[in-house]
């Protein structure tokens, strides 16, 4: 049974390589609005905050309302204008071509007492000036919405700022400002959150944030360096309508959980997140997935009684057996269970199991070496119920016919693949049997003395060893043999007179050798 090792991985974007994430706060567009109630303005002040404005129609959109003072966005991505709304009287509407449609846009207000102006700046860049005498303050300021609470923004607001004094007259970066607290700042809000919260905090003053506003967590670039089998899940403290990506590549979206299973190689993915109020995030991602070592030990199987079986790992990687040894190989002569882990150069991780179950092999019986007289034959049967038969002869039948003398053998297979054997000498008196060489080599076997009286004694020298013996009359009739490697054979008994010594090699090879029995 094979099972690779994979690891899942349920991260937030940010602990995986990601160079930069930025809570924003989102809005509806529905009845969605944050206020601050605290009294730090003063007579001189300014504003600013950076939006995504995501509804992209020709009704105003309210981003910010200090006192009964407003300024909303109107029109779309071909056309757009910015709209100043003073004591619920639409005062300016000033056309702007340095608005980023669809993208974060830098918005700024400051008033200065000194020549009763209120001056709009977007994206660093004066748009506007309104002559106003004085604010009469109430003590809060509302993002989201106009005073009446009929213009709602639909996009997301970050970083909002109170100073007080004038401070904006400088290009703005889009769309992380390097904001810090200074003498001159009074409160900054940028909505560091992952889940929503009822207000935000900054030195002392609240923003309270209505039922349609909610925090959503943007990410910049995401690098991933793991390997083939991994299971990303990366989770997004928001709910979303979906998220898009290059087709085919494993991608799956469970709001708030982008589940991704990365094939191997080198790429690069353009994710489009769209929260819900259908503001669309853009997040890359520079992907590196390894692939995992080949593994596979094979599906559980049998091992035959008596045999044994080499495992084979990974062509390469260190290796950790069952059995605490690291080679990428394993032999296995018994039934249990293996497995095997390997990790390599790119520290991936795979491992693998295989489970053997013992089999008995197959008993098989032609019975004992037996002599015929001549002309006699004698059936061999290995018996039924096997798979496969293989005789010396060649033939696959479950019997076969013994007509000539020699040594038989037969292997038969069960239907688990098991293997068994046996054999056995049939000799036919007057005849000598087939493959029989005439004469031992003599770097092969040594036999002496000749003519021997009432020992014979035996040497084998080569690298097979006999493993039988057999003493023949010239008439072929058997007159001993055992199935044994004897350095001594006794002949003592035997009539004096000229005799064949048969010897057979673990290989199957057969020999005779002549000798003389004499008689003192």
């Amino acid at each position: 049974m094979r099972a690779l090792l994979t690891s899942i991985a349920f991260l937030l974007l940010h602990s995986i390589g990601m160079s930069q994430a930025d809570t924003v706060m989102s809005f509806d567009g529905v009845n969605d609005q944050c206020r601050y109630e605290g009294d730090s303005m003063k007579s001189g002040f300014s504003v600013d905050l950076y939006f995504k404005d995501c509804a992209m129609d020709t009704a105003p959109r309210t981003v910010i309302a200090l006192d009964r003072f407003e300024v909303a966005i109107v029109g779309d991505s071909a056309s757009t204008a910015i709209e100043v709304v003073d004591q619920s009287t639409v005062v300016q509407r000033v056309a702007v071509t340095n608005y980023a449609a669809g993208e974060w846009n830098h918005l700024g207000i400051e008033y200065s007492p000194d020549n009763f102006q209120v001056v709009v700046l977007l994206n660093g860049f004066t748009i506007t000036a309104v002559r106003k005498a004085s604010f009469d303050w109430n003590g809060w300021i509302t993002l989201g919405t106009n005073v009446a609470e009929s213009s709602y923004f639909e996009g997301q607001m970050d970083n909002f700022r109170i100073s007080d004094t004038l401070r904006l007259g400088f290009l703005a970066t889009i769309p992380h400002p390097p904001y810090s607290y200074d003498s001159i700042t009074v409160a900054i809000w940028s909505f560091d959150s992952t889940k929503f919260q009822k207000a935000y905090t900054s030195r002392g003053d609240s923003m309270f944030v209505g039922a349609g506003a909610h925090p959503v967590v943007l990410y910049d670039d995401i690098i991933v360096d793991t390997c083939e089998g991994t299971s990303l899940n990366f989770a997004f403290p928001t709910s979303g309508s979906g998220l898009s990506s290059p087709a085919n590549q494993g991608f799956s979206w469970n709001a708030p959980v982008l589940n991704w299973n990365p094939n191997p190689g080198i790429a690069t993915y353009e994710l489009n997140f769209s929260d819900s109020n259908s503001c669309l995030n853009n997040t890359k991602i520079f992907a590196e997935i390894h692939p995992a070592p080949d593994l596979d030990l094979g599906a559980d199987s049998v091992l035959c009684e008596g045999d044994s079986l080499l495992l084979t790992g990974a062509s390469y990687g260190n290796h950790s057996w069952s059995n605490s040894s690291i080679g990428d190989s394993f032999w296995i002569n018994s039934a249990g269970k293996y497995w095997v882990e390997v990790i390599d150069s790119n520290s991936c991780t795979i491992s693998d199991t295989a489970e053997f179950s013992s089999i008995a092999a197959p008993m098989v019986e032609l019975g004992n070496d037996t002599t015929l007289p001549r002309y006699g034959t004698i059936e061999l049967d290995a018996g039924s119920g096997f798979a496969h038969y293989e005789w010396s002869t060649l033939e696959t039948s479950q019997k076969i016919l013994a007509t000539l003398p020699n040594w038989y053998w037969v292997e038969v297979t069960d239907s688990n693949g098991c293997r068994g054997r046996d054999s056995i000498y049939v000799l036919i008196e007057g005849l000598f049997p087939f493959g029989v060489e005439e004469e031992f080599k003599k770097e092969d076997v040594k036999v002496w003395p000749n003519p021997a009286k009432d020992l014979l004694h035996v040497e084998s020298k080569s690298e097979h060893s006999l493993v039988y013996w057999a003493i023949v009359g010239l008439d072929g009739q058997l007159i001993n043999y055992e199935d044994s490697e004897a350095s001594e054979i006794d002949i003592a008994q035997l009539s004096t007179g000229k005799y064949l010594l048969w010897l057979r090699r673990e290989d199957g090879k057969l020999f005779s050798y002549t000798f003389v029995k004499s008689y003192r």
